[in-house]
């Protein structure tokens, strides 16, 4: 009995031993199944932020061609607005030119009146002060028997009228040039 109980005592160690290498192979399995069901759950959980990254990445790709028609469109807008401003500006700049140059043709005309009633004033004031000289002149000739008193009184009125003449010369080559300057000023910024 001693050997049964030996034998029976032996096999409850081994049974004790299979029982704790069975326990320790459940234990093992839950600690694999913890460990795989963790796996699980991270590899589900990856799977849920991958699908979600990716849905907030198609919704921000839509954003953006939504945005990029807008902004295509608002190009086109702007390009064509730009185009009609340029086209209105070349108008404008044609019209301003043709505007400048005919004020610069009329009042070109006037300087060019203006310088010729000048001329004609000055050349009818020396000609009758030469006509005038002249008919002194003969006076003088006929009177040369007169008093020298009167020939003191013209002489002294002739170099008057000579120098009269002479500044008006002067008014009008001075008149002559500053229109003529004038004219070539007008004509320069055409």
């Amino acid at each position: 009995m001693l050997l049964t109980l030996a034998g029976a005592g032996g096999s409850t160690k081994g049974t004790n031993k299979e029982k704790e290498r069975f326990e320790e192979a459940d234990e093992e399995k839950g600690r694999r199944r913890k460990s795989l069901s963790a796996q699980v759950d991270l590899t589900m959980k990856a799977d849920e932020r991958y699908k979600q990254e990716i849905s907030e990445k198609d919704l921000t790709i839509a954003q953006l061609e939504e945005s990029n028609k807008t902004l295509t469109k608002d190009v086109e807008i702007l390009s064509k607005e730009k185009t009609e401003l340029n086209e209105r500006l070349q108008a404008q700049e044609k019209e301003f030119a043709a505007e400048k140059e005919e004020l610069a043709n009329t009042i070109k005309a006037n300087y060019e009146k203006a310088l010729n009633i000048e001329r004609t004033l000055k050349t009818q004031a020396v000609n009758k002060l030469a006509e005038i000289m002249n008919r002194k002149d003969m006076k003088l000739d006929q009177k040369m028997r007169g008093s020298t008193t009167d020939l003191r009184k013209k002489e002294k009125e002739n170099r008057k009228l000579q120098l009269d003449l002479n500044q008006e010369k002067e008014k009008f080559n001075h008149m002559a040039i500053k229109y003529q300057k004038e004219l070539n000023e007008m004509q320069a910024a055409s």
